[in-house]
């Protein structure tokens, strides 16, 4: 392979900056050499982009990456089995649930406004709001009850049927209390 320009080893940071370079030329973040941009595969993450390494450290960098993590490439090979694929989901799916029934036996087993104690319709609620924004900085509900569980079930939560945290957060107050919008008169 053929040596583009390599960096005089004799400058500071600030010269080799100003330096020039040839034009669409990047430097490797892994050899140090200043290579054509044809030499970078694309990345849309980057502010240039182009990925960091030119394609040879690239690959080299991904046979050492393999080399030494087998237990990857083995767990790779088992999700593109279908019924591997099919447990994993099953599996996932079981310790949600676990730990969403674990999240509503710590917050009474019931919700704390109507008394509903069916699983299926018992939700977390937050009694400060932002809710929301709680599950999307956490990506899943599962990983809200992980978080609160390692929290010690703080008493800033607590657990509310469907229908009463939906009125909660629509009117600011639940039917069932009987103050606000909805309150009934009879």
């Amino acid at each position: 392979m053929e040596n583009y320009t390599e960096l005089d080893e004799g400058l500071s940071e600030e010269q080799v900056a100003r330096a020039e370079t040839p034009p669409l030329c990047k430097k490797c973040g892994r050899c140090q050499l200043f290579k054509p941009v044809m030499e970078f595969r694309l990345d849309n993450g980057s502010k240039d982009k182009l990925q960091g390494y030119c394609m040879p450290c690239q690959k080299d960098y991904r046979r050492e990456w393999y080399a030494t993590h087998p237990n990857r490439i083995e767990w790779r090979r088992l999700q593109d089995n279908p019924e591997q694929r099919k447990a994993s989901q099953e599996r996932r799916k079981r310790r949600a649930w676990e730990m969403r029934l674990e999240m509503i036996a710590a917050y009474g087993g019931c919700c704390s406004c109507c008394g509903e104690t069916h699983p299926e319709f018992l939700t977390l609620e937050h009694k400060n709001g932002g809710g929301r924004a709680h599950v999307r900085r956490l990506h899943k509900a599962c990983n809200v009850y992980k978080e609160l569980k390692s929290q010690g079930w703080p008493d800033s939560y607590t657990c509310l049927c469907f229908n009463c945290n939906s009125a909660k957060g629509h009117f600011g107050v639940c039917p069932h209390v009987g103050t606000g919008r909805l309150s009934r008169t009879a």
